[in-house]
């Protein structure tokens, strides 16, 4: 005799339900709610901080806004964009101050050396009250030369430059400053010149003795005195 087939609990279903792909939708469900997206200021502030400081700062605190009113994600993002901006602006001004104090601290040291380079100048202030002196002095002789008939007596007029080349020398031997004893220098070699001038006037024939080269020479030592002088105020 055959067995029965053992029976299921009665109230259990015979078999699964099949799955559901979908539900519909019916009056009185509430609304499908879309997964929210991230913030793109959020986004900009991250990136943005790394390279400009205000930008994470300011975009962060636009995209805090939008997010607590929207419902964004990005939060963390837009936090991170903005402390960084924070610290980034931080270390740029910091960074300005010690530039700015760096350059005031540079000036305030550099003072000193400026006062003593203006004592450093008071040896050429006192060559130029030599050099004055001599200048005054040589060109009284020039003009007393360029004054007397040189022209008739030649030699007389040729000691007379030898003697004011002379006293000129004497007097301005003492300069140290560079920049005048080159101009004592050049006015020197307008002496000498002029004094050879006067040796080829003198050496030549009484109907062909040429004046203008001794009137240059003297024009020329005379300018270039003035020069001289003027280089001191």
């Amino acid at each position: 005799m055959a067995s029965d087939p053992i029976q299921p609990p009665v109230g259990l279903p015979q078999t699964a339900p099949p799955p559901q792909p979908w539900t519909r939708y019916e009056p009185g469900m509430p609304p499908y709610a879309p997964e929210p997206t991230t913030n793109v200021m959020a986004i900009v502030a991250l990136a943005g901080s790394f390279f400009v400081g205000i930008v994470g700062i300011v975009c962060g605190h636009i995209a805090l806004a939008q997010i607590k009113r929207t419902g964004e994600k990005g939060r963390g993002l837009a936090l991170a964009g903005t402390i960084i901006g924070y610290v980034q602006t931080g270390f740029v001004v910091l960074w300005t101050l010690g530039v700015v104090v760096a350059i005031v601290v540079g000036g305030i040291t550099t003072s000193p050396s400026s006062s003593s380079g203006a004592t450093a100048e008071a040896a050429p202030t006192s060559d130029c009250s030599t050099v004055e002196n001599a200048s005054l002095a040589l060109s009284t002789a020039l003009t007393d030369i360029a004054a007397s008939s040189w022209e008739d007596d030649p030699a007389t007029a040729k000691q007379a430059v030898v003697d004011a080349t002379s006293a000129f020398e004497d007097s301005t031997s003492g300069v140290t400053d560079s920049t005048l004893s080159y101009r004592l220098n050049s006015e020197q070699m307008d002496l000498a010149k002029l004094s050879s001038a006067f040796v080829d006037y003198e050496a030549a024939d009484a109907g062909q003795r040429d004046p203008l080269p001794v009137a240059n020479a003297i024009t020329t030592t005379s300018r270039d005195l003035l020069e001289l002088t003027t280089s001191c105020r």
